[in-house]
């Protein structure tokens, strides 16, 4: 039943992605010229084209090594291709749901397959959530110093979009902290407001949500107690994070190289990217879809001609979103048709 339920839920998903897609293209296309679009596209450069797309692979590797070395910081016996694994289970599965809340469950589940002890498992994801959220903060806190004017001149409804991002990043943090200092307080507090929940029928289910949450705290405070007296470590997964997020943040760079421009920096679409990503990223979208294409259009029309911008979002969306979840799915099919292949083999 489990598996019929997943199986379900899995097709309405991607039901929903189909028909967001249609739905975003229709809008975004409805005034704009195919021939004059598809003409730009043809004539990038495929250096630096490949460039971009090479970006979504050296993400997954990046990523591979983060989760390698926090499963082997636990003493338990792992190499980089199955990290990789990993990074293709979490940006897939996140991609599909909303608010790309199902990666990291899953990530848990094939490692679980692989013999990762929970204590591991929970390690490296929640980690990685709370140096996710960090490294995005201390990017966009760089880019609002060097690269103000680009934020300020977005407009008021995308800097709307970016503070509720910001805040909705930095509550997470903080409750993250809290959860593994003081989890006692964050036990009161989370137990208050699952019984407000329940009484203004938010919450259906009083105990489950209690057992839930009692179980997320758990793990935090584990994460504390494993990772304390290791500020070297800690700052090396640093690191890791940041170089994977910034090769994703890349593509950007590398289209707009593309099409034969070179008077904007690095910097300055990293900066872009980082922006976009705080804005979109808690809207509850799979992979931020139909607010990512917005975005990249409107905070990228000054830096291109209107055509331009439309053609450098295809190309940018298809190398960080598209490229991705077809290259991630390809190697879950695989990994998942691999354990289905050991089960049999163990009957």
């Amino acid at each position: 039943m489990d598996k019929k339920k997943k199986k379900r839920s899995l097709i309405i998903s991607l039901l929903f992605l189909l028909l967001l897609f249609i739905l975003t293209y229709f809008i975004i296309f409805k005034n704009i010229d195919f021939g004059s679009v598809f003409s730009i596209i043809r004539s990038a450069n495929i250096g630096f084209l490949l460039l971009a797309f090479s970006m979504v692979p050296v993400y997954f590797i990046l990523y591979g090594f983060y989760c390698r070395d926090t499963v082997r910081f636990k003493g338990c016996r792992t190499n980089l291709l199955k990290g990789i694994v990993y990074a293709c289970t979490d940006f897939y599965f996140s991609a599909i749901t909303p608010s790309a809340t199902g990666g990291q469950p899953m990530v848990v589940y094939y490692m679980a397959k692989d013999k990762v002890p929970t204590s591991a498992a929970t390690l490296s994801t929640v980690l990685l959530t709370v140096l996710f959220k960090v490294v995005l903060i201390t990017l966009n806190l760089l880019a609002l110093i060097f690269f103000f004017p680009v934020w300020y001149g977005a407009g008021p409804l995308f800097i709307a979009l970016w503070f509720f991002g910001f805040l909705a990043c930095t509550g997470v943090i903080v409750l993250a902290i809290v959860t593994m200092f003081y989890q006692r307080l964050t036990l009161a507090i989370g137990k208050w407001i699952i019984n407000l929940g329940a009484k203004l029928h938010i919450i259906k289910d009083r105990e489950k949500a209690h057992e839930s949450y009692c179980n997320f705290t758990s793990e935090y405070k584990q994460a504390a107690e494993d990772i304390k007296g290791h500020k070297l470590f800690l700052l090396k997964l640093f690191f890791m994070v940041l170089f994977q997020r910034l090769a994703y943040f890349s593509v950007a760079y590398f289209v707009y190289r593309s099409f034969g421009n070179d008077y904007h920096s690095y910097f300055y679409f990293v900066a872009v990217q980082v922006f976009i990503t705080q804005a979109v990223d808690s809207l509850p979208l799979p992979g931020g879809m139909g607010a990512n294409e917005a975005a990249i259009i409107m905070m990228y029309q000054n830096t291109f001609e209107t055509t331009e911008a439309t053609a450098a979002m295809i190309l940018i969306r298809f190398a960080n979103y598209y490229f991705g979840l077809m290259f991630s799915a390809v190697v879950v099919m695989a990994n998942h048709i691999r354990h289905s292949i050991a089960v049999k083999k163990e009957v």
